[in-house]
């Protein structure tokens, strides 16, 4: 990926991040504002984790996509029927070209497994607790507005 993009995924992934955190202290305002509260909600640990897994699985897939596109065009360039044409390669050079795309693509296969074996334990909980958090987090907001509405003076739950 050209340096560029990079910039551009790395400088959309902070936008998204403030403005949700924008979003968040615009919707539900703290009662007092201090070092502390910015801090914590700026610099959070779960943040700062989800950034980094995201962009390290980012930064390795695409790695691996790039490998297998390379992969696909030098296929892609071998000679229709793997025929030989004469002032071009010769049968012995089309042989060890498939040869040496046979290793790259087991090698590349081998990645894509170490890759699985690594993360795949690590993304699929991570992932599904992300999920489970946002959708806590949005009933837990959603039943303290309507709970908050529906009554003048705030009861607790003890007292229904």
């Amino acid at each position: 990926m050209r340096k560029n993009r990079w910039n551009l995924f790395f400088i959309s992934l902070f936008i998204y991040f403030f403005g949700l955190k924008l979003i968040h202290i615009c919707m539900w305002p703290p009662r007092t504002v201090d070092v502390h509260l910015l801090s914590n909600h700026i610099f959070g640990p779960p943040f700062i984790v989800h950034f980094v897994v995201v962009i390290f699985t980012c930064l390795f897939l695409y790695n691996l996509y790039i490998r297998f596109e390379t992969l696909n065009d030098l296929w892609t360039r071998l000679p229709v029927g793997l025929i030989v044409v004469p002032d071009q390669r010769t049968h012995i050079e089309i042989t060890i070209l498939i040869d040496n795309l046979r290793l790259l693509h087991s090698e590349l296969s081998g990645l894509l497994k170490i890759f699985s074996l690594g993360y795949g334990p690590l993304l699929v909980p991570f992932f599904a607790s992300n999920f489970i958090n946002t959708v806590f987090n949005f009933f837990s907001r959603f039943h303290s507005v309507i709970f908050y509405r529906s009554s003048a003076s705030p009861k607790t739950y003890l007292e229904y």
